[in-house]
């Protein structure tokens, strides 16, 4: 499903007004008639309901679910915030209740606000802010949110939770955490994103009778990917397949204490459907990397410091990568200044698809030398490498990963798949698609190594390099939700995942269900 800005979907709004003519209100009253209904899902027969409206069209919306639910038996407490509208759709909603007799307290002061919370509700709506919100939350509506969070009580919010950034999902100083969003035609960026998806809790879009040619005429921040989007990207094995035509590896990695790395890898890539892999390890590991992998090759490799690779398997590696589709470098490599300058080599002269993992990353002090590859660069930072990459600081990349992994992908032209809940694979043009497999569960070492492997995997095997990459996280995500499924989520691990990837590739074709649920 695409994702939009706030902006783009306020834009989105306007058009279906003066183009295709359905009146503003009208839009307002299906909103809000969404936002009655799951109201009503979230309370008890006649139950009682507290509504928080803000002066904006967030604010019409909530007006129209007090309508609403009062027809429908609930008993209603509303407040405006700051100014009740005068104008406008909402303006309109306001006076309709006016009109009916309804008398609609106005907090205006932090003074009146703890007074609010003084009834028995089994429901607060947050119809405060909306879609539009700009600068940081402060004044009445921050303690007014800050009084929601207090309370035990569920919490519906309109569109997207108040405080919330709907373009990049940051937290704007304070941030309602709702139990349940309904937000509006297309889901916004800050609905589906960390850290804004940790407050949205349960997410419904809801059609409020924008019509298809209007969203799909719309530019896409980016794109959520579920079962229907993988599906027919699933790579297909021709009959007359060879090991050679399925994909040849190179995984370039390993040191003392970390031969699990670069072993999760190639399991993962051969598990994925690779047809040839080959793990390149510092000479002394070698042995006991052929004691761990059965399937793929080894490669012994001339050493730097004693267990570390360094410029001296520059060569060898490249030799060997000569018959190649893709190489993996970084899982396990370890740190050391003649592993970081291989590294840079590696970047430079390896004329086919790279992705760069883990300790890899950490090898990029210049991210400039990306701009000297001759191939596509698929990057996969955990946070703190993304920060490390940016010269940021990871609470920085994690108030906005959508923007941290957009802006580095456009700037040095690669992909970035940024892991974390809901990973995000941002394209070099700009595009960002957001991934919705996958669980805490996956929260554990070797999870990165399996994902770098998996898109290794599938890039020689899928003629859309960039579909590889998205659909090699998805598969990653249904790996560890199928694991937690058969096994349990505490204890999951990066081993079970790759075991895990043929059953999951097998569900996805027969439409099973894989989810942890």
């Amino acid at each position: 499903m695409k994702v939009v800005t706030g902006e783009v979907m306020a834009r989105i709004d306007q058009q279906t007004i003066e183009e295709v003519g359905l009146p503003g209100v009208v839009l307002m009253e299906r909103a809000g008639q969404g936002v009655a209904r799951a109201a009503s899902e979230l309370l008890s027969r006649g139950g009682k309901v507290l509504i928080l409206c803000g002066p904006g069209n967030n604010g019409g919306d909530g007006y129209v679910a007090a309508r609403l639910l009062a027809e429908w038996g609930y008993e209603v407490d509303i407040f405006g915030v700051k100014k009740v509208p005068k104008n406008g759709d909402a303006g309109i909603n306001y006076k309709i209740l006016e009109n009916m007799g309804w008398e609609i307290p106005l907090i205006h002061d932090e003074s009146s606000v703890k007074r609010v919370f003084t009834g028995e509700h089994e429901l607060i709506i947050d119809a405060l802010l909306g879609t539009g919100l700009q600068g940081e939350v402060r004044g009445i509506f921050l303690e007014i949110i800050e009084e929601i969070n207090e309370r035990s009580i569920p919490v519906l919010s309109v569109d997207i939770p108040s405080g919330l950034a709907s373009s990049t999902g940051e937290v704007l100083g304070c941030a309602v955490k709702a139990t349940k969003t309904v937000t509006f035609g297309l889901p916004k960026v800050g609905n589906v994103v960390c850290p804004g998806w940790l407050y949205n809790g349960e997410l419904e879009v809801l059609d409020i009778g924008i019509p298809g040619s209007v969203t799909g005429e719309a530019p896409g921040a980016g794109e959520t990917v579920h079962d229907d989007w993988a599906r027919p990207r699933l790579p297909a094995r021709p009959r007359d397949a060879y090991k050679g035509s399925c994909g040849n590896i190179i995984i370039v990695g390993g040191s003392p204490g970390m031969t699990g790395a670069p072993t999760l890898a190639a399991m993962a890539a051969l598990r994925s459907g690779a047809g040839v892999v080959t793990a390149a390890v510092p000479s002394s590991l070698n042995n006991v990397m052929e004691g761990k992998l059965t399937e793929a090759m080894t490669l012994p490799l001339p050493e730097g410091e004693e267990g570390y690779l360094g410029v001296k398997a520059h060569s060898i590696i490249m030799e060997r990568a000569r018959d190649s589709h893709v190489m993996v470098v970084g899982p396990g490599m370890g740190r050391k200044k003649e592993g970081d300058e291989l590294v840079s080599y590696l970047v430079r002269d390896y004329s086919r698809p790279l992705i760069i993992d883990a300790d890899g990353l950490n090898a990029l002090s210049k991210p400039e030398v990306l701009q000297e590859r001759p191939a596509p660069t698929v990057l996969t930072p955990h946070p703190g490498e993304m920060a490390r990459l940016l010269g940021k600081t990871s609470s920085e990349v994690l108030s906005a990963p959508w923007k941290a992994a957009r802006d580095f992908a456009q700037k040095y032209e690669v992909i970035v798949v940024l892991k974390g809940p809901h990973t995000l694979t941002a394209l070099p043009g700009g595009m960002v698609y957001v991934n919705t497999s996958g669980n805490e569960g996956m929260a554990t070492a070797g999870s990165g190594d399996v994902l770098a492997g998996i898109i290794g995997g599938l890039i020689p095997q899928i003629s859309i390099l960039e579909e590889a990459v998205v659909l090699a996280v998805y598969l990653h995500g249904l790996a560890g939700d199928l694991a937690a499924r058969q096994l349990d989520i505490l204890g999951i691990t990066a081993g079970d995942m790759v075991n895990m990837l043929p059953a999951v590739l097998r569900c996805l074709k027969e439409e099973d269900v894989v989810g942890a649920g």
